[in-house]
């Protein structure tokens, strides 16, 4: 399945099933999404170049800037973004992995 993993808990440390204490697998489209929001450019060891530094946008009124960062990010971890809005409290993206090779 394209987009499968292991699945991260709310707080970002891995998710565990108590019943089999194993790790969680799963679809991690919208979990990876968040991750490279979130990201600043040199915080993953393997791809020091993704990241969009969200965090960054606070108080900016540069939406397009904002919406091409998004896309250019998700799209070096091979998610083809369909629709992206940003709004003054959230932002709505539609989007998926084009194809199993993700690295």
């Amino acid at each position: 399945m394209k987009g499968t993993d292991i699945l991260l808990s709310d707080e970002y440390g891995l998710l565990a099933d108590p019943v089999a204490h194993d790790l969680v697998v799963g679809d991690v489209t919208l979990q990876n999404q968040a991750l490279i929001l979130k990201s600043n450019k040199g915080e993953w060891k393997e791809k020091p170049m993704i990241g969009c530094g969200i965090d960054s946008a606070l108080n900016d009124d540069n939406g397009n800037h904002w919406k091409r960062q998004i896309r250019e990010e998700l799209s070096r971890d091979g998610i083809k973004v369909r629709s992206l809005e940003i709004t003054n409290d959230n932002i709505k993206i539609d989007a998926e992995y084009e194809n199993d090779r993700r690295d």
